[in-house]
């Protein structure tokens, strides 16, 4: 990798996917092909959940399948803002990891 490609790569921010108002078997679809757009740019994807205002298993799901994605291509990826239902609901399933790690980066804090 010549300078020029390393300065690049550092100086590249990550995608920003910020979904709003429902993560549910009616919206999954459109987020699906979205979040998939965001991954296959290359870059690390910062996943902003903070106006996700409702989320059902098929929401949860392409989270899952996001964060598989995101591993299987080498990408950086994390949770950098979640809303209270995205919290809940992950709470439910347990995957509390994603709780965690999207309050220890700045999402909202766990109550």
């Amino acid at each position: 990798m010549n300078s020029s490609t390393l300065s690049d790569a550092v100086n590249e921010r990550p995608t920003r996917f910020r979904p709003e108002g429902e993560l549910t078997i009616y919206t999954v679809a459109e987020r699906h092909r979205e979040l998939m757009s965001a991954l296959e740019a290359g870059r690390a994807v910062d996943l902003d959940l903070s106006a996700v205002n409702e989320v059902d298993c098929a929401g949860l799901q392409l989270l899952i399948l996001a964060t598989r994605e995101a591993g299987r291509r080498g990408i950086g990826y994390r949770v950098a803002a979640c809303s209270d239902a995205v919290k809940d609901a992950l709470e439910t399933i347990q995957l509390v990891g994603l709780v965690d790690d999207c309050a220890r980066h700045g999402g909202l804090p766990r109550s």
